[in-house]
């Protein structure tokens, strides 16, 4: 496990699945300039849509990154991907 992906997901525990994608070194790298951005410029923001959520990998990360998120939408469109994300 590379150091950007320990950063966001030490804490967290997904249940994994083939037919899923799981989330990337890229994935990872772009989260991280973005919560650094967005808490630099001191935005809190009180919601968040993500498309395309796969496991859920990244909405749990901005939950657990900013605490004034009320409400997270988070869709896609493949059914094993919603029954992990739903976990």
């Amino acid at each position: 496990m590379d150091e950007v992906n320990i950063f966001l997901s030490k804490d967290l525990v997904l249940e994994a699945n083939p037919d899923v994608n799981l989330s990337d070194y890229y994935s990872d790298l772009l989260l991280k300039f973005l919560i650094k951005h967005l808490k630099k410029t001191n935005f809190k923001p009180l919601s968040a849509l993500e498309i395309g959520t796969g496991r859920g990998y990244v909405s749990l990360v901005l939950a657990k990154s900013f605490p004034s998120l009320k409400k997270i939408i988070a869709t896609d469109i493949d059914h094993h991907a919603i029954s992990l994300a739903q976990k």
